[in-house]
């Protein structure tokens, strides 16, 4: 469960290290999701170094794909939460 505090964190991580404009469109116990707008100068990347570093704080992406709109989405939850 993601508590207020893991929330944040992982917005500013999203802000701080992920090219393009996005936007926090659902959030849920679980995991938060981000929109990144589909511009040709402003393309979102996601990468290796991406990835370990939200691995480092405990947090992991579920999901990344293209949505039915053609924008990049993403959702970012707590490894705790998933592990079996």
């Amino acid at each position: 469960m993601l508590k207020d505090s893991d929330k944040h964190e992982i917005i500013d991580f999203v802000n701080e290290n992920m090219e393009g404009e996005s936007v926090c469109d659902d959030e849920s116990n679980n995991m938060i999701v981000f929109t990144f707008e589909n511009e040709p100068n402003n393309q979102a990347m996601l990468g290796t170094e991406i990835v370990l570093d939200l691995l480092k704080r405990g947090f992991f992406v579920i999901y990344a794909c293209v949505n039915e709109d053609g924008k990049f989405e993403m959702a970012i939850g707590d490894s705790e939460e998933f592990k079996s």
